[in-house]
């Protein structure tokens, strides 16, 4: 057996003699620490003094002595506050843990990881096969149950530099942090895998209030790019990638100051998502070292597996991503909800809400109350118990939760804008300070916040704005939200006001008339709709009929129609017999914003009052004449129906409507009147077909061609049209073309286009699908794959002469070079058009090489005056072969010529950019030891070097070529 494995015995410590079981004691603030934290406790525990609360810091130590026979187990700490909760005159309320913890309790291992202050690990459950550490097991201490009797935090550290500065977080947030806009801000960041956006627009759209500034960060909408942090032959095999833009926007929304910060999406102990958006732990490539945003800490809640893992037994990720983010030293948070072992969405996103509920909505103040406000209503739903279990606060329980408590009252005129709006006017009351200052941010339909709106001053006097509006507003539902501070007093409030943006228009939903009526009259009636979000005044409308060649107005009316409201308006008239053609038209609020369809603004019926007559007549309408084309290929193929018209006489039975292209009968179909309208048969069928070339070709339908039923010498009654395929949707790619962003996209990185597309046609496209390929679809090519969702796009329709933009995204493997990516419109060939031929185009890629950084050469270059002084410039050049910029290109040199980590020279040195065709020289200079000179008449000394050269963060590593320094060099 190795003796290094043998486990020691512990060293001896003197006992203590507090007396921690006397009924007299006091304390509804209680740190239970690490002796090693004691005394960088103390300023924690006067302020909370300060505040009222009766402090006390207890050594963990002292409870094993107390309550475990001396025994360093986490039941000495469950018995102490059972007691204390029974017998002391003030029982704790909120408990502080102080000091990490490892799951090995007894060393087994052998690894350097000290139970600091130790945790508790439950028995695997039903639910769970795995285990995790439980902090809220401590609080569970009066009755069966799970219900928390005590509210527990914990500031898991393992050193007296990370305690200082966990501790002082902690102590700047019991002070009160400064006010300012980053306290109602809030980010929510979403793997990409669907029910993970979901889950962050349940907490964007029910949970939170409206007031709160939200920023998104969801993978699906990131670009990615190939992983660079392993090695190549691992991300080759598998593909992997990463998103350093998201990493980015999250160092971002620190930086800027953020409230809150709520992750959904997969996780281990040191990550966020397979992406390595965000990554943590004892390790220089932390990400929570890029962290500078000083005492503006947000409360970070992690819905992910084992962020919270405090109890890891070995290094380096003992230190997990979530006490990482406490300890950094410029930036980070002062109170993160995090798991300590495996989890799912559902469950995470249902505890999610209750916690969301808990720190905005219901009022405790302390991120300790809304914890076990949340974990309590969470005990109450079946399957919620292992993860309010599962769940630790790290930070101080009676912190506060820093948002605005105070309500600011908002109103804006116009409530019903154009699209075309330049300004609001804004008032804002019920501020809780005279003076101060104020921010507005717009949140547009969707729910995406507008860059912040400058701050402005405020004051109780003059409380009016005049913000400005961007140009081309999106239709829907605005928000106009506001926030309020005041630095000399801490006071902070915040409101919101909704308002619209449409421009107002109708619908012609149908139009139809009743000739069955007792009186004789025809009541006509128009079904009026607004589909618009805000209200019309003064809808304008008239009835014409068609007289020969002019129109003359038969009615006309003016409706007032609040948002999505429908009428129906009648006007009773006195026709005479005959056949009539009515056309009902909209005069105002007829032109319609929508792109996916264009609503009728229009109708146009045609029905016949007989009159009494000998012989029976008829006639034909071009307003019940229906055309659809059934197939646009080399020939068109159309379907035509038309219905007869009785205007005199009467007649039942069978009738002929035939149908040619010249004055030639092509073939005909047969009507017939039925017994409840005598005035008009059912409709006749025909199927026209002709080359797609002779389009336009006219055509004419007649009743009766053969004389079965009139007289030979009448004339004939006919109707003629034509066959034009320009009156369906034509679809084609808009003068826009296609753009691509980035512009210049580098091997494998995340390319999205977005492509114009128009429809020239007269009539509406239905749904319709655009597909993009690697090459030609029509030769077999592929679509582009998309990793965060379909390989497509999606339009629900589009109106005529409207134009979209579709959004395609493409997540490549290797493809640096020259591309020709193919773009359909209608992939799927569900609408028929009159020509698509433009449905099909190509467009020329390039895509750069990534960075390459070949070595050059290691050169020593020491001015004499330097070597006098031992001291020898060591010059390492690398050149960027790639067409990409190398960034945080990393500099490590070393003493021989290997690169051995025992021969490491000086720290790493940090080049923020090489870029293309660039050489790089790095220098080092080594102070060599005293005895270099007589080294130097040794027989074949020398003395080496070489660098290492690799990206921030990443394994692989190129090495410069070594040399030898002789004295002869």
């Amino acid at each position: 057996m190795e003796i290094a494995r043998i486990a020691s015995a512990p060293a001896l410590v003197p006992a203590s003699t507090a007396d921690w079981r006397a009924a007299d004691r006091q304390a509804d603030y209680l740190i239970i620490s690490h002796p090693d934290f004691i005394d960088l406790l103390e300023p924690l525990a006067e302020k909370r003094r300060q505040q009222g609360m009766l402090a006390e810091i207890v050594d963990v130590f002292d409870l094993y002595d107390g309550f475990s026979h001396g025994e360093p187990t986490p039941y000495a700490i469950k018995r102490f506050l059972l007691h204390a909760l029974l017998h002391w005159k003030i029982p704790p309320t909120y408990v502080l843990l102080v000091g990490d913890s490892t799951s090995d309790y007894r060393g087994l291992m052998r690894e350097p990881v000290q139970n600091w202050t130790p945790t508790y690990r439950p028995e695997t459950t039903p639910r769970f096969e795995a285990q995790w550490a439980s902090d809220h097991w401590f609080a569970t201490l009066l009755g069966d149950d799970e219900y928390p009797d005590v509210l527990v935090g914990r500031l898991s550290t393992n050193s007296r530099e990370d305690a200082r500065e966990a501790i002082r977080k902690a102590l700047a947030a019991a002070e009160g942090l400064p006010p300012g806009p980053w306290r109602n801000r809030a980010l929510l960041v979403a793997d990409n895998e669907i029910e993970f956006p979901e889950a962050c627009e349940t907490v964007r759209l029910k949970d939170l209030p409206p007031w709160v500034f939200v920023d998104r960060v969801y993978m699906d909408e990131m670009p990615w790019e190939r992983n660079f942090y392993l090695e190549q032959s691992d991300v080759a095999a598998e593909d992997m990638k990463v998103s350093s833009h998201a990493t980015q926007r999250i160092v971002d929304a620190f930086k800027e100051g953020v409230g809150f910060i709520g992750f959904f999406g997969h996780g281990s102990p040191n990550i966020w998502t397979d992406e390595r958006i965000w990554f943590g732990g004892d390790s220089p490539n932390s990400d929570n070292l890029l962290l500078r945003n000083g005492d503006r800490m947000p409360f970070v809640a992690a819905w992910t597996c084992n962020n919270g893992a405090i109890d890891y037994p070995a290094p380096r990720w003992n230190v997990c991503i979530a006490e990482d983010m406490m300890r950094v030293r410029q930036g980070g948070s002062h109170g993160i909800f995090a798991p300590t072992g495996p989890g799912g969405t559902e469950s995470h996103s249902r505890l999610s809400s209750q916690l969301i509920r808990a720190l905005y909505r219901e009022g405790p103040a302390r991120q300790g109350d809304a914890i076990a406000l949340a974990k309590t209503r969470a005990l109450l739903v079946p399957g919620l118990n292992d993860y309010a279990r599962m769940y630790l606060l790290l930070g101080d329980p009676a912190a506060p939760f820093l948002c605005p408590r105070n309500q600011l009252d908002i109103s804006v005129e116009p409530y019903y804008a154009a699209q075309s709006q330049k300004s609001l006017r804004v008032s804002a009351r019920n501020a809780p300070a005279p003076q101060g200052r104020i921010v507005f941010r717009l949140a547009n339909p969707s729910g995406e916040g507008r860059e912040d709106i400058q701050a402005y001053d405020f004051s109780q006097d003059k409380p009016d704005y005049l913000l400005p509006l961007p140009g081309a507003l999106e239709r829907g539902e605005w928000r106009l939200q506001a926030y309020f501070w005041d630095e000399a007093s801490g006071l902070d409030a915040a409101g919101h006001a909704p308002f619209v943006v449409e421009t107002p228009f109708a619908e012609l939903e149908s139009f139809s008339a009743d000739t069955d009526r007792a009186d004789g009259k025809t009541a006509l009636a128009l079904n009026l709709k607004n589909p618009s979000l805000a209200p019309i005044q003064g809808l304008k409308f008239d009835v014409r009929e068609k007289q020969g060649y002019r129109l003359a107005v038969v009615c006309s009316g003016q409706e007032d129609l609040a948002p999505g409201e429908s009428k129906t308006w009648e006007h009773f008239w006195e026709a005479p017999p005959g056949a009539h053609e009515l056309s009902a038209r909209l005069l105002n609020f007829d032109g319609s914003p929508l792109a996916d369809r264009a609503p009728a603004a229009k109708r146009e019926i045609s029905f016949s009052i007989p009159a009494p007559a000998d012989s029976p007549r008829f006639a034909l309408s071009a307003y019940d004449l229906r055309q659809e084309f059934r197939r646009v290929e080399a020939d068109a193929e159309m379907e035509a129906s038309v219905s007869v018209l009785l205007t005199a006489g009467e007649w039942s039975g069978p009738l002929e409507v035939g149908w040619g292209w010249a004055d030639e009968i092509a073939s005909t179909a047969t009507v017939a009147f039925s017994a409840d309208n005598r005035a008009k048969s059912t409709a006749a069928k025909f199927y026209l077909t002709a080359p797609l070339a002779d389009l336009p070709k006219p055509f004419f339908l007649e009743i009766d061609p053969f004389r079965k039923v009139l007289s030979a010498d009448e004339p004939p009654v006919r109707l003629h049209s034509r066959m034009d395929a320009k009156a369906l949707p034509n679809l084609v790619f808009s003068r826009e073309g296609v753009a691509t962003d980035p512009a210049s996209p580098s091997d494998g990185q995340t390319v999205f286009f977005h492509v114009g597309v128009k429809n020239e046609g007269q009539a509406s496209a239905g749904r319709f699908r655009v597909a993009a390929y690697g090459s030609d679809p029509n030769q077999g090519g592929e679509p582009l794959p998309n990793r965060a969702g379909a390989p497509h796009w999606e339009c629900e329709g589009l109106a005529p002469n409207a134009e979209t933009k579709a959004l395609i995204r493409w997540d490549p493997g290797q493809n640096a070079g020259e591309h020709r990516i193919y773009f359909w419109i209608d992939s799927q060939n569900r609408i028929m058009e009159s020509d698509e031929n433009d449905n099909l185009r190509y467009f020329p890629l390039r895509v750069r090489t990534l960075a390459d950084l070949k070595p050059q050469a290691v050169t020593f270059d020491t001015p004499p005056s330097e070597l006098g002084r031992l001291r020898l410039h060591v010059n390492a050049s690398v050149r960027n072969d790639g067409e990409t910029e190398a960034r945080n290109v990393m500099f490590q040199f070393y003493s021989d010529r290997e690169g051995n980590p025992e021969n490491k020279l000086g720290e790493p040195r940090l080049v923020p950019v090489i870029k293309p065709g660039e050489t790089h020289t790095e220098t080092y200079v080594w102070q060599l030891p005293p005895t270099f000179r007589e080294d130097l008449e040794k027989p074949d000394f020398s003395i080496s070097a070489c660098a290492q050269v690799y990206l921030k963060g990443s394994l692989q590593r190129v090495v410069v070529a070594h040399r030898s320094y002789l004295e002869n060099d």
